[in-house]
């Protein structure tokens, strides 16, 4: 649907791109508004658990919905030697933002860490909160929005795939998704990606669980995976050249 239906006014993927992005920065904003009094502790207001689900389902949905028509201007936009690199690109983006997220908000927003490392003066607080947080990100995503909107446009020639197809829409793209599920590669492909996390599920659901149960403070957890994000952010770069470029499996 979002390769499919479009106004050409606007463009194939800003149709998409732009109000999924208002609507991303909207709710973090709204949240900021009311996540200190849903989670801090000792808050005598009882977290609206519907409510919660309803806005993160949106923001999960709504950040689907951008990632397809951000992988789909890629496609378009990218030289056909570089299309390797949209997804090394898209790996080590979604690292460094899960780095930002969970390790250093944790570590920023603990008054221990904080005290211990960053403050002259001991504090009720860390440096940064979780409405602080989600306001400023909140606000990015409706600045470089904006800025999406005003400077940047779709050359015409993100059209070419689709030009030996003039009737192509959402009535073809159904069947020819079929016709693709079906292949025998992409099936493999579907029964790995499906399978493979049930091998790491309780050690990637637990742990860190079980770690704070034990009294270990959330900042030295998150401290302790940045082994790991280092590795997600290194891993992407280093066999991109066997994705993209001359030494590319695909180009050989």
């Amino acid at each position: 649907i979002v390769d499919c239906a479009y106004f050409k006014s606007i463009g194939r993927r800003k149709t998409w791109l732009l109000p999924s992005q208002l609507l991303i920065g909207s709710s973090m904003l709204y949240l900021a508004q009311n996540v200190d009094d849903w989670f801090i502790e000792g808050s005598k207001q009882k977290p609206p658990v519907l409510l919660i689900t309803v806005v993160f389902f949106m923001l999960w949905f709504l950040t689907a919905t951008q990632d397809i028509a951000v992988d789909g201007w890629a496609l378009t936009m990218l030289q056909r030697k570089n299309v390797g690199y949209a997804a090394t690109i898209n790996c080590v983006g979604q690292s460094f933002g899960a780095l930002l997220g969970f390790v250093v908000f944790l570590t920023l927003e603990s008054k221990d860490f904080c005290n211990k490392y960053i403050f002259s003066e001991p504090r009720d607080e860390g440096l940064l909160k979780l409405s602080g947080f989600l306001t400023f990100w909140g606000v990015m995503f409706l600045t470089v929005t904006v800025g999406i909107a005003i400077f940047k446009r779709e050359s015409s020639e993100a059209d070419e795939i689709f030009k030996d197809n003039p009737d192509f829409g959402i009535k073809r793209a159904y069947p020819i998704m079929w016709k693709i599920i079906r292949l025998k590669p992409i099936l493999l492909l579907a029964s790995v990606l499906s399978t493979c996390d049930i091998c790491f599920a309780a050690c990637d659901g637990i742990t860190g669980l079980k770690l704070i149960d034990y009294g270990i403070p959330k900042d030295n957890f998150a401290i302790y995976n940045i082994p790991s994000f280092a590795a997600q952010l290194l891993m992407p770069l280093i066999i991109s050249k066997y994705t993209a470029g001359k030494l590319s499996l695909i180009h050989i």
